[in-house]
């Protein structure tokens, strides 16, 4: 089987995309929701409850998205390497990879900017101290924080 056009190929290049832009529109749409209900600060425990989902599922999405980008990435090369796709061909399905999750993404990585800048208005220190460990831990390679 042979890919040497768009029309024999387009599923290496739009599924990964759609499928990265289903989990961008969902995170964007929780920390929205979260950004609105905590009206710009943290204050208390429960408002620590709301960014720490919202933490999770960033970290979560971010390493199914690192996966979909690998998976597309084995699927170019096979394609090159096994059913003689075009090597331009194959850069083709990655910059449309690249066209068709970038706005999205940089819209989220807005919304986790507000997130991070958060104030903590609680009087237990307890928070503060919380979330600003998870502000740590929320840039380590991790799935989900662990505490």
């Amino acid at each position: 089987m042979e890919m040497n056009t768009f029309a024999q190929s387009w599923f290496i290049s739009v599924v990964p995309s759609v499928l990265a832009d289903a989990m961008l529109v969902l995170s964007v749409i929780k920390t929205t929701g979260v950004l609105a209900r905590l009206n710009g600060e943290i204050s208390g425990h429960s408002d620590l409850s709301l960014v720490r989902g919202t933490i999770n599922l960033s970290m979560l999405l971010a390493i199914i998205y690192l996966v979909l980008v690998a998976g597309a990435l084995v699927a170019l090369i096979l394609s090159v390497t096994i059913w003689n796709m075009p090597i331009f061909l194959a850069s083709c399905h990655m910059g449309l990879f690249g066209i068709l999750t970038l706005p999205l993404g940089f819209i989220g990585k807005e919304q986790e900017k507000k997130v991070r800048k958060l104030e903590v208005t609680a009087q237990d220190p307890d928070v503060a101290e919380t979330y600003e460990r998870w502000l740590v831990q929320w840039n380590q390679p991790r799935i989900q924080l662990p505490d």
